[in-house]
């Protein structure tokens, strides 16, 4: 995050550890089941998510739209 104060900008980082990004993994495969989605498409949807990702700090919104690109495809 970048933040004036008083006139300086200060830099911060909010990092996320491996259990943050599998529990976003986890909450946005429940996202896309929870609208009908058949479970072995979402599975592929996560796990091209996954990668995608990586070591991103993306909030589960921004995931389960990235998951829904993958969708199908």
């Amino acid at each position: 995050m970048v933040e004036r104060v008083d006139g300086e900008l200060r830099f911060t980082y909010e990092g996320r550890n491996s259990f943050t990004r599998a529990t976003r993994a986890i909450d946005a495969a429940r996202v896309l089941r929870d609208r009908g989605i058949d479970r072995l498409v979402v599975r592929d949807a996560i796990e091209r998510t996954r990668a995608h990702v990586g070591a991103g700090d993306l909030s589960l919104d921004q995931w389960v739209a990235l998951a829904e690109r993958y969708l199908g495809s």
